[in-house]
């Protein structure tokens, strides 16, 4: 038998060159894989900012005799706010309770569905230091602040599309 094989140098080149192009290979993939990482947590602490940025106050809340809320709210953070009164994202919400901690109510300020209905001072962006005087009406519907007792006491919080929340207080 006339057999032939291949000369240890040229397997060890040959070695060599696949180990080499392995190497290089993984080097690359990992590579890619931890920027694509990276590039995430990036995106991730730029919400997280924003989020830290976004502050609103409640300056004050008036139940009036025209059954409604009125409320002065102040974006004392350094993002801008939507106060939305639609059911589309970002909505802005609201949890009702009583002084007993006994939630009344949660529900978007759009008059659906006889939730309470923003008559003003909603659909615009609230900008960092501005002022916005927000009233709220239908508060007889699902909420049904209007058949409590004269001077109870009721304890709500906005959340604002989930950018930022507020929780104050108000007297019927």
């Amino acid at each position: 038998m006339n057999k032939k094989a291949i000369s240890p140098i040229i397997a060890i080149v040959i070695l060599l060159t696949v180990t080499v192009s392995s190497a290089s290979s993984a080097f690359f993939w990992l590579n890619k894989i931890q920027g694509q990482i990276t590039g995430e947590e990036e995106r991730f602490e730029v919400v997280s900012f924003e989020l830290e940025g976004a502050e609103v106050e409640v300056l004050d809340t008036d139940f009036t005799p025209q059954n409604e809320l009125l409320m002065f709210i102040q974006n004392s953070g350094e993002e801008p706010i939507i106060i939305s009164s639609t059911t589309d994202a970002p909505t802005t919400v609201w949890l009702l309770k009583d002084a007993n901690d006994q939630v009344i109510c949660s529900s978007d300020w759009s008059g659906v569905g006889n939730a309470p209905i923003c008559k003003q001072g909603c659909n615009e962006e609230l900008a960092p230091g501005e002022i916005r005087k927000v009233i709220l009406g239908n508060l007889d519907g699902m909420c049904n602040v209007v058949g409590k007792p004269t001077d109870s006491i009721f304890v709500y919080e906005i959340d604002f599309g989930g950018i930022t929340k507020v929780e104050s207080s108000f007297v019927r």
